[in-house]
């Protein structure tokens, strides 16, 4: 997913469907598979500027879906939807050709070095909060999403895919290198490095500067599999080690976070996120086995200063697949707070796991 979290949003519809494709990507065989939340369209059929709300694109395709959430009405040809409150609202257009336009608004902003004849082009629509529609010339079945789809999202998706691939008699297969283009132009990496003479010194701008910081490092994370994370006190890490947390569980791994405070435990417990397991770090054989799981996939340890001695670390290494030594996991820890006070500090056992 581009970005990793969902861009700004009110609408826990587009926050459900990004969990949705981020889970539909996350095997090893949709590594070359990407998806683009809220994609600014400065090139509209009719409006001065637009945004999709999401671009999915790999080997089979380059697609375009539009979200709609709430309950849809169609009268006389006229598009109605209502929320959750019951305040409707009259729909310039049909989702149908609001995803359509979307899509052919995308194409016409692609430069020249990318040629549509790589990619087969699609569009959908999303909308959760309905039942089938009726059959009508004006849409095809496999182009949306109704709420029983929704509930198996993937298979939903690929039909989808395998529908727009039918109707090209070409059926390209775009390469990694064109993906890679592709990806960025729609959505470049760059840096944009200050003038000198320009302060650096606006505390709002450092401000954004920490939180892009830390998402970056949560980012560096998920692409190494042992992590240990130092920082102080009021750092983030807590909120760091719950933002892990939560990707680790939407790529489906059998996740626990452990602690050896109770108070934290209870506040994690409090701040969980569906699939993910919390855990007192002494007690995680008993709660292994409530959960039913015979070895966890992942690990995160949050302020690991409390429970950093070799006793601790072999339980934790074994309920851990491929142990402290193979596997994944990210130990978060205060390197200003290691005085033994609320758990046991060894020295030895922070070198143990450097090793790794």
């Amino acid at each position: 997913m581009i970005p990793k979290q969902p861009l700004a949003t009110g609408s826990n519809l587009e926050k459900d469907i990004f969990d949705q494709l981020r889970s539909a990507f996350s095997g090893d065989d949709e590594k070359d598979w990407f998806a683009m939340h809220s994609l600014n369209l400065p090139r509209h059929e009719y409006k001065r500027f637009g945004e999709i709300d999401f671009v999915v694109c790999g080997p089979l395709g380059l697609f375009v879906l539009e979200a709609k959430g709430g309950e849809v009405l169609c009268k006389d040809g006229i598009w109605t939807t209502t929320n959750r409150f019951g305040e409707k609202k009259r729909l310039r257009e049909s989702p149908f050709r609001q995803a359509e336009e979307a899509l052919h608004g995308l194409l016409k902003k692609l430069p020249p070095t990318i040629s549509k004849k790589d990619f087969v082009i699609g569009y959908g629509v999303v909308m959760p909060g309905v039942g089938p529609l009726p059959d009508s010339s004006e849409w095809d079945r496999a182009v949306y999403a109704d709420g029983s789809d929704f509930l198996e999202f993937e298979k939903w998706l690929n039909r989808f895919i395998q529908h727009w691939r039918a109707k090209d008699a070409n059926k390209p297969v775009a390469s990694p290198s064109q993906l890679k283009y592709l990806k960025q132009f729609l959505r470049p990496d760059f840096e944009a490095v200050m003038p000198l003479h320009v302060s650096v010194h606006d505390v709002e701008a450092r401000i954004v500067r920490l939180t892009e910081d830390q998402l970056r490092w949560v980012d560096a994370i998920e692409e190494n599999p042992r992590v240990i994370c130092s920082g102080g006190a009021g750092t983030g890490k807590t909120m760091l080690a719950l933002e892990l947390a939560k990707r680790w569980c939407a790529d489906k791994k059998k996740t626990v976070l452990a602690c050896h405070s109770p108070w934290l435990k209870s506040y994690l417990e409090r701040h969980s996120v569906p699939g993910l397991t919390v855990s007192l770090a002494d007690s995680i054989h008993l709660t292994a086995r409530r959960a039913g799981i015979d070895k966890f996939d992942a690990l995160i340890v949050d302020e690991g200063q409390d429970i950093l001695n070799m006793d601790a670390l072999g339980q934790l290494d074994s309920c851990l697949h491929g142990g402290i030594s193979g596997g994944r996991w990210c130990f978060f820890h205060d390197t200003n707070n290691q005085s033994g006070l609320c758990g046991s500090y060894v020295p030895d056992a922070y070198e143990y796991l450097e090793d790794f």
